[in-house]
């Protein structure tokens, strides 16, 4: 592919969580009138996101352009460390993958990239990267490159209030906890949004990308807010949704600054997953795998230890017994890394792992299974090939019997083999089974006639949970008048930024340009070079 020597500015703008719809019922109701104009002027379009597979797969699969096969990134907050039976966190320099702002670079072009999750400084850029500001899931210390920039940052615009904050991973409960909370979200949204301009009103770009995670946290806390059906609606459900308007309307207002200063730019505003209610079932799994003869009770000293003694709601169990306000003083009294290794070394012992037939992993929504395969597993339990392929038909079978207790619905509605789904040299770390929920109601209890009738508390904490739609705006000198498209996907967008930049798009790449929102000048321009 030739390079296009001009150079033209691209701004690209994520909206981190907003599905489709309801960010279309957002703009029509008027909340975001600078981003309706682009749509209308430009571009329109559902993306699918990779969110099924795990929350943890969508970033390091947006910046390095491949699937999680490829990239080796699961459930990246608390993942099964391959050869042995330890939930650990996954780090930014855990991606065996160059994100996509790295190919510009050898192409020579001028970055700017803003609070990317999972992402770290490079040695060597040619351009500005803000690593762990306010990020949502920054895998890496606060830094930025060039190193001095960092401490002018936070001189000029102090520190993002909910960065890494345990307290984003549990619903407020009292009307002080949540006035807290909207305060932060948007204190760090407006923070962020003049820290945004400042950079890209300060530096030269020929691309520039700034992530806003306030949508993230807030749908995923205020979900109910939303949703007049939600059965754990808050009674602050107007303050909360007042908030959602403010922190949207604080991006839009950014994103008419960044439009009005830099008229010649193509603006594309997008997110990497929606946000649903959090119907999630993954808390019957160890139990279901107990019925079903796949694993044991815990006995001994595993029956005292936290997986052991409170199966799935370990860590909610352990937040109880030690208070969430201590746990928030340890998290920031302890060395990070010390930590994230010994809260998941804890909270997960006592799982038996070694001794099951196939044993249930953490994921964030859709539930995760692990076969305790020979010769992959330390202690392996069955042998590949038929052994392995038959369990696998059994337990398929047996989580697609199963129905709600009081609905009578089924609750799965697929189930997938993410490895042969997902190819590639990493892909052994994704799950053997990959369970997809039918998403219609709290799931406090479950039956069929192999396993019985199985009860359980429902843990979750948060009233929001990642859906696969995401979406995309986009409008500007190469982008076309084509209003709705169709058939494009998050794995699209880095493909996209390089040819929009005139840069060659590696071979393996799992996405593609989407030539279709771009004008037929450019278009024909680029691929006839």
């Amino acid at each position: 592919m030739k390079m296009n020597d001009t150079k033209p500015s691209t701004i690209a703008i994520c909206v981190e969580v907003a599905g489709p719809q309801l960010m279309i019922e957002w703009l029509d109701a008027g909340w975001m009138p600078n981003l309706a104009r682009l749509r209308d002027q430009g571009v329109w379009s559902a993306l699918e996101s990779i969110t099924e597979i795990s929350s943890g797969s969508i970033w390091p699969s947006f910046y390095t352009g491949v699937h999680p096969g490829k990239n080796g990134q699961f459930f990246t907050h608390m993942q099964l460390e391959p050869g042995t039976y330890q939930i650990v966190k996954k780090y930014a320099n855990d991606v065996p993958r160059d994100p996509f702002w790295m190919e510009l670079h050898r192409f020579g072009r001028e970055s700017t990239i803003v609070d990317v999750a999972q992402s770290m400084p490079p040695k060597d850029f040619n351009g500005v990267l803000v690593a762990g500001w306010g990020s949502e899931f920054p895998a890496w210390k606060r830094s930025s490159a060039p190193e001095s920039l960092m401490p002018e940052i936070l001189e000029k615009f102090g520190s993002h209030p909910l960065t890494d904050q345990y307290r984003l991973a549990v619903k407020p409960e009292t009307a002080e906890d949540y006035a807290s909370l909207r305060s932060e979200l948007l204190h760090g949204v407006r923070t962020k949004a003049a820290m945004s301009k400042w950079l890209l009103d300060g530096h030269a770009h020929d691309f520039f990308l700034t992530v806003f995670p306030e949508s993230h946290w807030a749908t995923h806390l205020l979900w109910d807010a939303l949703d007049d059906d939600h059965p754990k609606r808050s009674p602050m459900y107007a303050e909360n949704q007042k908030c959602f308007r403010q922190i949207l309307g604080t991006i839009d207002d950014f994103i008419g600054a960044a439009h009005s200063a830099h008229p010649d730019a193509d603006i594309l505003v997008f997110s990497l997953s929606g946000m649903g209610p959090n119907y999630s079932g993954w808390h019957i799994l160890p139990e279901f795998l107990r019925r079903l003869g796949m694993s044991e009770e815990p006995s001994g000293i595993s029956r005292w230890m936290p997986m052991g003694r409170w199966g799935a709601w370990n860590t909610r169990q352990a937040e109880r017994l030690v208070g969430q306000r201590n746990v928030e003083l340890l998290k920031r009294l302890l060395p990070k890394r010390l930590w994230d290794t010994w809260t998941r070394r804890l909270l997960f012992a006592g799982g038996e792992r070694a001794n099951a037939r196939m044993f249930w992993v953490p994921n964030d929504y859709s539930g995760a299974l692990r076969v305790n395969l020979e010769g992959r597993e330390p202690k392996g339990k069955v042998a590949p090939g038929d052994e392995y392929e038959a369990l696998c038909d059994e337990v398929t079978a047996a989580l697609l019997e199963l129905r709600h207790v009081d609905t009578g619905q089924p609750i799965v509605r697929d189930v997938v083999r993410p490895q042969k789904a997902w190819p590639g040299p990493h892909a052994l770390v994704l799950p053997d089974l990959l369970i997809l929920w039918a998403n219609e109601t709290l799931i406090e209890g479950v039956h069929s006639d192999r396993v019985g009738t199985i009860r359980c508390e429902y843990p979750e904490r948060r009233t929001g949970a990642h859906r696969r739609e995401a979406f995309l705006a986009a409008a500007g000198p190469r982008i076309a008048n084509r209003k709705s498209l169709n058939g494009a996907s998050i794995l699209d967008l880095a493909p996209t930024f390089l040819h929009l930049a005139g840069v060659d798009i590696p071979d393996d790449y799992d996405g593609r340009v989407i030539f279709e929102m771009l004008t037929e000048e450019e278009t024909g321009q680029r691929q006839s070079g």
